[in-house]
């Protein structure tokens, strides 16, 4: 999974955290910890479900089908340019042909800007939709496990120290997705509500392959490279 959508996971997500309020498990207190389950408290990792359902097929066909109509559109206005740029190149300098083409590059340029604005806008709906949407799934499957195994406190935290450190705000949100510190397996009802929504168990290689997608990568526009931006200067110096 690419790091945008695992930021964009993470920001959404922590608003679980919030209802989830703040409980400490310290280590020398697992006694407590195994305690606090049979008094009906325990913990579920809805920020790794979220990933872990968003990165499903149903949900990467969605984002590739979103990719595939916004790179034909931007292979449309690349194409358009490209004539454009072929005309200004045969054209007159100075003339009123080649103030017209010149116009219409920038015209175009402009264009392709608000293009590239309204794909990254979409994104971040389509995205924050899919995590909505799977959020909504987790708390009705984890509301129905919780119901079943008497728990009368379910908390939203992570239960690892493995911190995605991409920004200072990053690693400050990592932090406070984990309101529960060094949580007992016993009270981790994750693999439980896991089974409930029919997820297959996650491997370590699924895991090596989400970071696999480098920053860059993941803020590449509509499928095309960094070389697909619009240049400052559409037209050239010939205009």
């Amino acid at each position: 999974m690419s790091s945008k959508i695992q930021s964009l996971t993470l920001g959404l997500a922590l608003a679980a955290a919030g209802f989830a309020g703040a409980a400490f498990v310290t280590r020398a207190g697992a006694d407590r910890a195994v305690a606090a389950y049979e008094h009906g408290m325990a913990f579920v990792d809805v920020f790794g479900l979220i990933d872990e359902i968003v990165k499903g097929d149903e949900y990467e066909a969605a984002r590739t089908e979103f990719d595939d109509e916004q790179q034909q559109q931007l292979t449309a206005m690349q194409t358009q340019m490209q004539a454009l740029q072929a005309q200004l190149q045969t054209a007159t300098p100075n003339t009123p042909e080649a103030q017209g083409i010149q116009q219409q590059g920038m015209q175009l340029q402009q264009q392709m800007q608000q293009f590239y604005q309204n794909y990254q806008n979409g994104l971040e709906m389509l995205v924050g939709q899919q995590i909505a949407d799977a959020y909504r799934l987790i708390y009705s499957a984890a509301e129905a496990e919780a119901a079943e195994q008497g728990i009368s406190f379910l908390f939203a935290s992570r239960p690892d120290d493995d911190l995605l450190v991409d920004s200072l705000s990053g690693v400050a949100q990592e932090i406070l997705a984990r309101p529960l510190v060094a949580p007992a397996a016993s009270i981790d009802l994750t693999a439980s509500v896991r089974e409930r929504l029919g997820l297959p168990e996650p491997t370590e290689q699924a895991d090596d392959a989400s970071d696999d997608t480098t920053p860059e990568e993941a803020d590449q526009p509509a499928g095309g490279d960094a070389d697909d931006a619009p240049p400052a200067d559409p037209m050239g110096e010939d205009g």
